[in-house]
């Protein structure tokens, strides 16, 4: 299904085959919900895969299908609130990637970056705010609030620690917050 979704990007007179973008646009959001017929635990290699392959489709949905009307909407509605922690990873970075110039977008990956319970959500917002917005004056302050709060990357920092712990304690993000730096 991903090979058929990337060779349909490749078309040029997509008019002639709107009936298959249809069709392969329906497989892909079945599969944003793909699960296993089975009990598995999320951080088994089937709960991995599974998360894989919802991501995936995710990607060639926002690839794909960029200029229907209904993508963009659906991708935020992704990053905000999909239960699975890759897909709402794979939509904020869809989200950076092919809308940056939507002024709507950027509150999203704001609050991904301050909110999201998952650290690998979190830290994806953070490196698309830092690459992508990185003029906006909202950014900066951002990625030092979050370097604070989050002292490695994967959690908030542990008690007794003090605000701008995590800049000192060698964050991932204090790199980030000491200030952009060049062209994407």
């Amino acid at each position: 299904m991903f090979l058929a979704a990337q060779c349909l990007q490749e078309v040029r007179e997509v008019g002639v085959i709107r009936e298959v973008r249809a069709n392969a646009r329906q497989e892909l959001l079945l599969l944003t919900r793909f699960d296993f017929p089975f009990f598995y635990e999320p951080w088994d290699s089937e709960g991995r895969e599974a998360s894989r392959i919802r991501s995936r489709a995710v990607q060639e949905l926002a690839r794909g299908w960029k200029e229907d009307p209904a993508t963009l909407p659906w991708l935020k509605d992704r990053a905000a609130r999909d239960e699975d922690s890759g897909v709402r990873q794979a939509a904020v970075q869809e989200l950076a990637r092919g809308w940056m110039e939507d002024p709507a977008t950027l509150p999203l990956p704001q609050d991904r970056a301050a909110r999201d319970e998952h650290p690998a959500v979190r830290q994806a917002a953070i490196q698309e705010l830092a690459l992508g917005w990185k003029e906006d004056p909202a950014t900066l302050p951002l990625l030092r609030d979050c370097a604070a709060r989050d002292e490695n990357g994967m959690g908030p920092p542990s008690r007794g620690r003090g605000v701008g712990a995590g800049l000192e304690g060698g964050s991932r993000y204090a790199s980030l917050a000491k200030g952009p730096r060049g062209p994407r």
